[in-house]
């Protein structure tokens, strides 16, 4: 049996949703773009906070998506986790998620940062699945693995120690949207939540 036959994956898909009333603890953006120099290079880095709140419903299989309920709050997220930051103007973000009280103990993010945020950016990861699927869409549009090392888009993946929180520094460079993976550890088994992240920085390729 092979590793990945081994590991039961619970994939939470995202709809979009509005997010009122949400808490924020970094820095704001500035009001105008000209406030910071062109060169991506100097750019100064943000704080984006994120909280993640997670309770489990232990009547349903674990492989059903059901057992499981996330819920986001941070100024530039959504409540199902979709990140947008198409308004921090040449600025780099650093994405600060923290699992909530609220979680089970024993849920922690997995220990290596590149493994606990699969990231792929959506355009080519749906032109993938369609090539490796005949045409057709499949149901779950998922990144198949971390983030390429030497990428620059997403840096400093790292992970506390007591497995609760995980931070990215984002160049925040270019107008894409990247499908991310959240991936936990719990019981034995990889818990993965499924949102996006919408960059909208100034490109310079």
């Amino acid at each position: 049996m092979s590793l990945l036959s081994k590991i039961r994956f619970l994939s939470v898909f995202v709809a979009v949703a509005v997010l009122a009333g949400c808490t924020y603890s970094g820095s704001h953006s500035p009001k105008s773009s000209e406030q910071s120099p062109k060169d991506p290079s100097e750019w100064t880095s943000v704080n984006s906070a994120v909280d993640i709140s997670v309770t489990e419903d232990e009547s349903f299989e674990f492989a059903d998506s059901r057992r499981f309920q996330f819920g986001f709050t941070g100024e530039n997220s959504d409540s199902k986790g979709d990140l947008d930051f198409s308004q921090l103007k040449r600025r780099k973000v650093l994405i600060k998620f923290k699992i909530g009280p609220d979680a089970p103990a024993d849920f922690k993010f997995k220990p290596d940062g590149r493994d606990a945020m699969w990231i792929e950016r959506k355009d080519e990861l749906i032109k993938a699945l369609l090539e490796e699927n005949n045409g057709e869409l499949p149901e779950e549009i998922s990144p198949r693995g971390p983030y390429p090392v030497g990428g620059t888009q997403f840096t400093n993946f790292k992970v506390s120690k007591d497995g609760k929180r995980l931070s990215v520094l984002v160049a925040n460079t270019g107008q894409t949207t990247f499908r991310y993976n959240l991936r936990f550890d719990y019981k034995g088994e990889t818990v993965q939540f499924d949102p996006d992240i919408g960059t909208n920085g100034e490109s310079h390729q």
